[in-house]
């Protein structure tokens, strides 16, 4: 079987391929030294086939053949359905290369026979085959052939016409083949580059991936490999990385209902497993007593000061502008205590500054529609308090602020994000800080700040709009008495006479401190430059006036360093003064007077990993597909954020198929997989249907519904119970779980099961990591302690890792942005070093 085609330009696929290998055959003759030895192949596209989750029959054929056959008819009739009757002959036609680019051909008399004979048990199998159909068409075929723009012409009809039949006809939720947007691949090389979608790259495992500019620029033939510490811990040849091409696309997961057996959307029918014990029920068999299951809401999770003040004044603001039926809810879901540490060069500058210590917060804003939660606005803010040393005393840094454009109603959707940023202005105002900074820097096309995938109809704002709108803001501030004045940094320092190296606050992840070091380690580069050319002059000797004289650049800084550090630092902050706002909250005055003269926080401390910082959320929105992109899908991300939040205590709570990539709370996991760093999770269903070589261990979530301070507090009161049952030397001791736990670490430290294997075991393990997480004793007694306490610091380097990594992307993207808008301009004294290292340990 195969699918019709123009034979003429199969001929010209057939040449190109050939041409193309031809070309990297003379490139591998002509440049025997290239890096890469072995020649690399021309990937071929990615092929979708959607994992089956059931065998059993949906409808019977003549219900198939009756709301199917119309659709089948329509495309047989079309005007540009000709190549696709029947199917291709590709030895008749001289396609040599056919078979090995189209590996599951199909076409409409195939799919037409299939029908007629019951083949397929559910529609789904026959818009599988269409598509499959098309698919082949724009695989072989190039752009702007009659083949490539008939299959997009049937695709448009088949898509309105099987999207239509599947909702009015047969009881689905759409008939829509959808994909989550494929995944923004960064490349580890030294540039922080993007590998853009359908462009091909190097990769090694998931770990190492390089774009294919600087896999070729890498020296020599083999690429060092790093652990968690970025230590090279070995070495692995050129040749032995995959070239592959970024197109690999991840179908939305479907969900059979336990009654009818159709397979519905999980997104659209907002399925959990979690909330459905039983099995899901489409709404075509809820019966008139069905109860539907209870969701989750912001409301659940714990309230603060901070989100109760915030939430007030947004409230008040919907009322008086008539939106009182609209629910927005404010909440701060992580709150946690940080230390923002010098890099290397200013350390040994300023030896007796041991960091300063902040508190970084997270702050969401939800909206309530159709009966659902939706996440539409988002921030993340480091709290220097009045104990945190100069010159970071009182200040806030507004480090990263996002929103999806989902607040109804649209016309007041700039005026809440007004009110959520001024309402929290005024209430670190009121706590007694002065100072508020702001990096008002765009996202680049690929990146993300804080929610994953924003939709694409989303504009990204243009510095000067972005920086507009947070001086309209600050406008309104001044009005409402909450802000006094604000000014761009540039002016704020040349007012305030302050030394730029000297006197400008030191905040995590904020763009000044990387260009500062950037600028010493520059210095010190010219400085050594400078001293080995006095050495060599003074070793050549009387003879020396007969030699060449070394240039008069290396007796001055190099042409991007200005002799006076200070000089250098400000005329860099002129370049950009307007990306950088500073906001006066209070006058040192007035701090005096506030009746709380320190800035202590009332709220209490929120842990939550997965909002730990916005490198947090995202990887995980990466990696589940917690996206933004669509309106249904933004409500199911954040139903998901919910749930993770309410048992934010648990190590993991929401699982994802490896099969068909359903999210559930209940199911398998290989447990000799997952100790070779291959992790597979697999759904009850597939693990009934899929055969996976290994056994698999069953899986679960805590499903105790409790509010995330009982966990907190049951999870402590264990923690204390070992830390007593370590230090009791009593035999008879009254305590009553103090013989319980001394019997569990004695297992635990002569058990011959590996920790996955043991229930003990893990129950043990989860109540020592627990208490490693918070330990701060240096030779702790307690079993394993110190290993945890090394393993969640590798955690937290990695993080950083990755952090640095996405600000070095920012500061790239803001680079670029003012060379473009003033290509005059040449930042020479703003290059980001690609040299150094991104990883410090904390």
């Amino acid at each position: 079987m195969g699918l019709a085609v123009d034979e003429p330009m199969d001929v010209s696929i057939s040449d190109d391929v050939k041409k193309a290998n031809e070309i990297l055959d003379q490139q591998d003759t002509e440049q025997p030294t290239t890096p890469v030895k072995t020649r690399p192949q021309i990937p071929i596209p990615f092929e979708f086939k959607r994992p089956r989750r059931q065998n059993t029959r949906v409808f019977e054929t003549s219900k198939l053949r009756k709301y199917l056959g119309p659709v089948l008819h329509r495309l047989e009739r079309h005007e540009h359905s000709g190549p696709f009757l029947q199917p291709v002959d590709a030895e008749a036609l001289g396609l040599a290369n056919y078979n090995d680019i189209v590996k599951h051909p199909m076409d409409l008399s195939t799919v037409s026979n299939k029908l007629e004979t019951g083949t397929y048990t559910e529609p789904w199998e026959f818009i599988d085959d269409i598509w499959l159909m098309l698919d082949n068409a724009k695989r072989f075929n190039r752009k702007g052939t009659n083949v490539y723009r008939g299959a997009e012409l049937l695709g448009k009809l088949f898509d309105d016409e099987i999207d239509r039949i599947m909702q009015e006809k047969m009881g689905y939720c759409c008939g829509k083949r959808l994909f989550y947007t494929p995944p923004t691949l960064f490349c580890v090389g030294k540039r922080v580059c993007i590998i853009p979608r359908d462009t091909t790259y190097y990769s090694h495992g998931e770990q190492y991936i390089y774009c294919k500019k600087c896999f070729l620029a890498l020296p020599g033939d083999k690429v060092p490999l790093y652990n968690e510490r970025q230590e090279v811990t070995g070495y692995v040849l050129k040749d032995q990385f995959d070239f592959r091409r970024n197109d690999h696309l991840e179908p939305e997961p479907l969900v059979p209902c336990r009654e009818c057996g159709r397979l519905i959307h999980q997104i659209c029918c907002m399925y959990l497993d979690h909330f459905w014990p039983d099995g899901f029920i489409c709404e075509n068999c809820r019966r008139p007593t069905f109860t539907p299951p209870v969701t989750l809401t912001a409301e659940t999770l714990i309230k603060t000061r901070l989100s109760q003040f915030i939430e007030s004044r947004v409230s008040n603001f919907l009322i008086t502008s008539g939106a009182v039926e609209v629910k927005v809810t404010i909440r701060v879901v992580s709150s946690r205590d940080r230390l923002a540490q010098l890099k290397p060069q200013m350390n040994a500058r300023f030896p007796e500054r041991n960091g300063f210590p902040y508190r970084a917060k997270a702050i969401f804003a939800f909206l309530q529609l159709e009966g659902h939660e939706i996440a539409f606005f988002g921030m993340h803010v480091q709290e220097y308090g009045s104990d945190c040393p100069f010159p970071n005393n009182r200040r806030v840094y507004i480090g990263y602020l996002d929103s999806v454009q989902y607040f109804r109603p649209r016309e007041l959707r700039t005026a809440v994000y007004r009110e959520i940023l001024l309402g929290y202005l005024d209430f670190v105002r009121q706590r007694g800080f002065h100072t508020v900074h702001i990096w008002a820097c765009p996202p680049g096309n690929d990146d993300d700040y804080i929610f994953h995938c924003h939709p694409p109809e989303q504009k990204i704002p243009q510095p000067g709009r972005l920086q507009e709108w947070y001086k309209a803001i600050l406008r309104k501030g001044k009005e409402d008495k909450i802000v006094i004045e604000f000014k761009n940094l540039h002016k704020y320092i040349l007012d305030g006479g302050l030394n730029p190296v000297d006197d400008l606050p030191y905040f995590e992840g904020d763009f000044w401190p990387m260009i500062l070091e950037d600028s010493l380690k520059d210095i010190d580069k010219e400085e050594e430059k400078k001293k080995e050319a006095n050495g060599s002059l003074a070793q050549s000797g009387p003879d020396s006036r007969l030699k060449k004289k070394p240039k008069k650049t290396i007796k001055r800084l190099s042409h991007h360093l200005a002799k006076d550090l200070p000089t250098k630092m400000i005329n860099v902050i002129k370049r950009h003064q307007e990306s950088f706002l500073v906001v006066i909250l209070n006058t040192p005055d007035t701090v005096l007077t506030l009746s709380m003269r320190e800035t202590e926080d009332a709220d209490c401390l929120l842990y939550a990993d997965l909002m730990d910082g916005r490198d947090g959320l995202l990887s995980v929105a990466m990696e589940r597909h917690y996206e933004f992109s669509s309106y249904r899908r933004a409500m199911f991300s954040t139903m998901l954020l919910l749930f993770e939040l309410s048992h934010s205590d648990q190590d993991q709570n929401v699982f994802m198929c490896s099969c068909c990539n359903l999210h559930f709370t209940k199911g398998f996991r290989c447990l000799q997989c997952e100790s070779e760093s291959a992790s597979v999770d697999m759904c009850s269903s597939c693990h009934d249907t899929e055969r996976h070589i290994h056994d698999m261990k069953q899986i679960e979530s805590n499903t105790n519904y409790a509010s995330p301070t009982f966990h907190f507090k049951l999870r402590l009161a264990l923690v204390f119970g070992v830390i007593h049952a370590v230090n009791c030397c009593d035999a008879a001791c009254e305590r009553s779980t103090c013989q319980q736990f001394k019997k569990l670490i004695e297992h635990s430290s002569v058990c011959p099961e590996t920790i996955e294997r043991c229930q003990d075991c893990r129950s043990m393990v989860k109540i020592l990591k627990s208490h490693a997480r918070y330990c701060v004793v240096l030779n702790c007694p307690v079993l394993n302690c110190s290993i945890f306490k090394m393993e969640f610091r590798l955690q937290r380097v990695n993080k950083k890792f990755k952090h640095n990594r996405c600000l070095q992307r920012r500061m790239r993207m803001m680079l670029q942005q003012k060379s473009e808008q003033d290509p005059e301009s040449i930042e020479q004294n703003t290059v980001v070093d690609e040299n150094q290292q991104p990883m410090e340990l904390d």
